[in-house]
């Protein structure tokens, strides 16, 4: 996808961990950006933000949970 013009950012969602990869394309070449935990997935290409809490829901247990 990177050696597509029109294509400006790139998510990878991990499966196994709570963890989204955002790779932008800038002027000097493509910038990786690691999000974890509470972070929020901020897209410039259609003006957007969303929180790991929104993708993960119901896919992940809450790792932040205590055990009882």
């Amino acid at each position: 996808y990177r050696t597509l013009p029109s294509v400006q950012e790139i998510l990878v969602v991990f499966s196994d961990e709570r963890r989204v990869e955002v790779q932008r394309r800038t002027s000097d070449g493509w910038r990786v950006e690691d999000l974890i935990g509470k972070a929020q997935i901020s897209l410039s290409c259609c003006n957007a933000s969303i929180p790991l809490d929104a993708v993960y829901r119901d896919l992940l247990p809450d790792t932040a949970a205590e055990p009882t």
